[in-house]
C-alpha cells in the first residue's frame, strides 16, 4: 500500500489538512461518491498500521488492501481492478485539494483569476478599479527585480484585453508599457540565470556565453545606468569575465539593491559574488579577501538572510568565526584585539540561532578552536573536555585540536601514543575511500615523525614530505612547527 500514490498524497497532508479535506470533499461529492469517502476513512484508520511495511513486490496484496477493501464491500471479494479505479478517483480529488491550497497560497495567481473573471459579464465595471487596486499594492512593495515586472506584465496584459474585446478603447500607443515590463522581466531573467551558469563546473558550461549578445546590447543601449539591477548583473558578470572591476563597487551594489531584490533573487546574488571572494582567498591568501568575506557574512547575517526558517546554518556559523581568527592573525594589536573579540561575540550570541541538534557540537568544537587560535592553549583541553561530540568529524578534529594544544605548551608526555590511538580510531569508524580518512590519517603521520625527530636531516626530509603531500589537514600549521624546530636547532622533543 506504501508505494500507492494515493498513500502518499494522503501522508503528504498534516492532520489538520486530512480534517479540511474530509469536509471538503463530502460537500463536494456528497452521496455520490461514498466508496471514495470511506477509502478516505480508512485510509485515517489505517494510517498506523505496521502492516503498511510488509508490502512486497510478489503480487500478493498487503494485509491492508484486504482489510481496506472489507471495510468498503465486506460482501464481495478482493478485485484488483476495481480497487485501483477507487484510488484513482481520490487521487483526483487529492491533487485537486493541494492545488486550491497552493493557489491560495499565491498572490499574483489569484490576482490574475480574479482579473479575468471582472473582465466578464457583470463584473465589467469593477475591472478597472481592481486592477488599480492591485497595481498600488504592487507598487508599495520594494521589490523591483524579475518577478516584479513580470507581474507588471501579466497585469498589462489583462489590461489590454480588457480594453481590446469590451470597450474598444485603446490609447494611443497601447503596447508600450507592455513592452517595457516585457523587456525588463526578460533582461532580469537572462541576467540572472546567466550569472547562475558562471559558477557551473566547467564540464557543465556551455561553449558559447549566451549572455555575450545581450551584454553587448545593454552596453551600447545605456540601459544599466537606468535601472540598478542591471548594472549590478552586470557587474558580477564583469567579474566573472575577467574584465576590470571594484570588488568593493559589487559589494556596495547589492547592498545599495537589496530592497529591490525578492529574497531568492538577492541570495542568489550573494552566493554568486560570495564564491568568487572565497575562491580568491583560497588562491591568495590576501588579507583583502578575508575583510570582505567577513563583511559579506556579517551584512548577511545582521539580515537574516541566509537563514533557514528560522534557524542559521551551522556552516556560516562556523566560517564568520573562522574569519574572524584568520583577521586576528596580524601583528597589529589593536586589529589583533578587535578581531578576536569580534569571533568571540559571534561566538556566543549566535550560538542561539543554531538549529538545536548542533548547538552543543559547533558551539563546544568552535569555542576550543578560538581559545587555540587566541594562544589560550590551556582552556583548549578543559573546553573540549573529553566532550562525546555527534559530529564524527568534530570528533577528530577535536582530538587533534588538543594534541595540538599539547604540543604548543610542550606537554610531550604520551603524545606519540594519543596520536597511534587516533589513527586506529580513524581507520575503524572512517570507511575506505571516504573524504576525510587520509587527510585526518596524513596529518597524523606527519605530527608523529614531527615530534619523533631528532636531527636536521630528519626535519628536512619531514618538510619535504610535507610540502609534497596533496592531501593533508593543517599542512600550514604543521610546516610552521617544522620550521620553529629548525630555527630554534631544536631536534628534539624528548618524547616519552
Amino acid at each position: 500500500m506504501r508505494a500507492r500514490k494515493v498513500w502518499k498524497l494522503y501522508q503528504s497532508l498534516s492532520s489538520k489538512e486530512r480534517n479540511h479535506f474530509s469536509r471538503w470533499l463530502n460537500l463536494e461529492v456528497g452521496k455520490r461518491q461514498r466508496p471514495m469517502m470511506n477509502l478516505f476513512q480508512q485510509l485515517e484508520k489505517e494510517g498506523t498500521s505496521r502492516d503498511l511495511d510488509q508490502d512486497s513486490t510478489s503480487g500478493k496484496k498487503s494485509p491492508i488492501e484486504l482489510r481496506i477493501w472489507e471495510a468498503l464491500y465486506p460482501d464481495k471479494p478482493f478485485n484488483d481492478m476495481q480497487f485501483r479505479r477507487l484510488c484513482e478517483q481520490l487521487v483526483k480529488w487529492l491533487e485537486e485539494y493541494l492545488a486550491i491550497q497552493a493557489f491560495r497560497k499565491d498572490q499574483d495567481t489569484k490576482d490574475l483569476f480574479l482579473l479575468k473573471k471582472m473582465s466578464t459579464g457583470p463584473l465589467q465595471p469593477f475591472f478597472l478599479t481592481t486592477l488599480h487596486k492591485i497595481k498600488n499594492r504592487l507598487d508599495r512593495q520594494p521589490t523591483r527585480d524579475r518577478h516584479y515586472f513580470r507581474k507588471q506584465f501579466q497585469l498589462e496584459g489583462e489590461h489590454q484585453q480588457y480594453l481590446r474585446w469590451y470597450t474598444h478603447d485603446l490609447p494611443e500607443n497601447p503596447y508600450q508599457h507592455l513592452q517595457y515590463s516585457l523587456d525588463q522581466w526578460w533582461i532580469l531573467e537572462k541576467l540572472r540565470m546567466g550569472i547562475m551558469n558562471l559558477t557551473l563546473p566547467a564540464r557543465q558550461k556551455p561553449e558559447e556565453f549566451p549572455l555575450a549578445p545581450i551584454i553587448e546590447s545593454l552596453e551600447e543601449t545605456k540601459m544599466a545606468e537606468a535601472n540598478p539591477l542591471i548594472k549590478m548583473y552586470l557587474a558580477i558578470h564583469y567579474l566573472y569575465a575577467g574584465k576590470p572591476i571594484d570588488v568593493e563597487e559589487i559589494i556596495s551594489l547589492i547592498k545599495y539593491n537589496s530592497q529591490l531584490l525578492s529574497k531568492d533573487n538577492l541570495m542568489t546574488a550573494y552566493q554568486v559574488v560570495l564564491n568568487h571572494l572565497a575562491v580568491r582567498a583560497n588562491q591568495t591568501r590576501e588579507r583583502f579577501y578575508y575583510q570582505k568575506l567577513h563583511e559579506m557574512y556579517s551584512w548577511a547575517i545582521d539580515r537574516e538572510l541566509v537563514f533557514m526558517g528560522e534557524y542559521l546554518p551551522a556552516a556560516y556559523y562556523k566560517n564568520i568565526i573562522t574569519l574572524s581568527l584568520l583577521l586576528a592573525n596580524t601583528e597589529v594589536p589593536e586589529e589583533r584585539t578587535h578581531y578576536l573579540q569580534v569571533g568571540y561575540n559571534y561566538l556566543h550570541h549566535l550560538r542561539h540561532f543554531l538549529p538545536p541538534q548542533d548547538q552543543e557540537d559547533e558551539f563546544y568544537f568552535n569555542l576550543a578552536y578560538y581559545y587555540f587560535a587566541a594562544g589560550d592553549f590551556a582552556k583548549v583541553e578543559s573546553s573540549l573536555g573529553g566532550r562525546p561530540f555527534k559530529n564524527l568529524q568534530y570528533a577528530i578534529q577535536g582530538r587533534i585540536l588538543g594534541m595540538r594544544a599539547r604540543y604548543e605548551m610542550r606537554d610531550f608526555y604520551h603524545l606519540a601514543s594519543s596520536i597511534r590511538s587516533l589513527m586506529v580510531y580513524i581507520r575503524k569508524h572512517l570507511p575506505e575511500g571516504n573524504l576525510y580518512r587520509a587527510p585526518f590519517l596524513n596529518m597524523l603521520r606527519f605530527f608523529r615523525r614531527l615530534v619523533e625527530s631528532q636531527t636536521a636531516d630528519e626535519l628536512s626530509k619531514l618538510e619535504r614530505a610535507i610540502i609534497s603531500s596533496q592531501k593533508v589537514v593543517e599542512k600550514a600549521w604543521l610546516l610552521q612547527k617544522v620550521k620553529e624546530r629548525r630555527e630554534n636547532n631544536n631536534y628534539s622533543t624528548q618524547m616519552v
